[in-house]
């Protein structure tokens, strides 16, 4: 049987074998979705000189039951720990949780088999885990809270069942809405990471772990507030943010991100408001679509800032696509965000 070496997709859904061609590591994890893979790659970037090897694999490359045997071989076999995020569950991928937790037993590797739904639970794969209820639990908890500081603690605590040596921190929450800085994660209005050259920034003084305080109401640069939605920054989907950020604070404006989890959410909605008026902005840039948080006809939180707002498309469209386009964007994103605001 000619084995592919590469991804395919049909619209039947016909699974190929395929062959990951990945080398083995200390820890291995597999999820369906991309958001958590590109959490974990990111969070293990940042601090990979300390920590110990790591593999990820997407579920969806491993349907074929010849594909699974060939990477349990080649790659889980030799793992420390393996961790396992299966979206819908022990049935949709019954041929890999019974293979990884037969060769778990045998080889004593640590087996995390967990839910793609973070509030769902799977009796199946917890029996099939190797690894104590309470750790699944645990594990399970970074997922269910997400966000970057919550990966990053995830990698720890996946580091420290292969057996380093590291501080392993507990999830925590990520509020519905908050400020947001590149690099840091989730901050308080007035704290700014002080990184290369922020001298267009009035700074108070006062520093707590190399961070600084910036006092917003001797900006001299025009602040301009950045609303996104939270699930980019659970996903560890901020590039884009911060790509924008950097591009403003280099025409000299002070950039101030900010997370929503909705702009119908009161809790949201509140959080923006409060921030509007206590930035004092010189303009709004929103990448929250064609959200205003009000009905059709109503008066709007951006009729309320009486400033220009700038609305930017997070494109699902990819880059060398969207360069060779004459139509730029694909579809769906010309739906999102420009048929249906004009429809609405």
């Amino acid at each position: 049987m000619h084995i592919l070496t590469t991804t395919s997709a049909s619209l039947d859904d016909l699974a190929e074998p395929i062959d990951l061609r990945q080398t083995p590591a200390d820890v291995v994890a597999l999820s369906f979705t991309d958001s958590d893979l590109a959490g974990l790659a990111a969070a293990w970037k940042a601090d990979a000189a300390r920590l110990p090897s790591m593999r990820l694999a997407a579920l969806r490359d491993l349907r074929h039951p010849m594909s699974v045997d060939l990477w349990i071989d080649s790659v889980a076999r030799h793992a420390k720990v393996v961790l396992v995020r299966i979206l819908g569950g022990y049935d949709w991928w019954r041929y890999g949780s019974d293979q990884l937790a037969a060769v778990a037993r045998e080889r004593g590797i640590k087996l995390a088999l967990l839910p793609g739904e973070s509030h769902d639970e799977d009796q199946r794969l917890i029996e099939a885990s190797t690894l104590p209820r309470a750790e699944l639990d645990a594990l399970l908890g970074y997922f269910r809270e997400g966000g970057p500081a919550n990966m990053s603690a995830l990698v720890q605590r996946l580091a420290r069942l292969a057996g380093s040596d590291t501080a392993v921190a507990e999830p925590v929450s990520v509020p519905k809405a908050g400020y947001y800085q590149p690099g840091i994660g989730v901050v308080a209005k007035s704290v700014f990471l002080n990184v290369g050259d922020p001298s267009h920034l009035p700074l108070s003084g006062r520093r707590e772990g190399g961070v600084a305080e910036l006092n917003i109401d001797s900006v001299g640069a025009p602040v301009i507030p950045i609303l996104f939605y939270r699930s980019m920054l659970l996903a560890a989907d901020v590039a884009p943010i911060d790509a924008l950020a950097d591009a403003l604070r280099s025409q000299g404006m002070t950039p101030m991100p900010i997370f929503v989890s909705s702009l119908k959410d009161p809790v949201s909605l509140a959080f923006v408001e409060t921030a509007i008026t206590s930035l004092n902005p010189s303009a709004i840039v929103t990448a929250t679509a064609f959200a205003s948080g009000a009905e059709p006809g109503a008066e709007t939180l951006f009729d309320r800032a009486g400033v220009p707002v700038f609305q930017v498309i997070v494109a699902t469209t990819r880059r060398e696509v969207w360069e060779k386009n004459q139509r730029g964007l694909a579809p769906a994103d010309l739906a999102m965000h420009v048929v249906l605001p004009e429809l609405d």
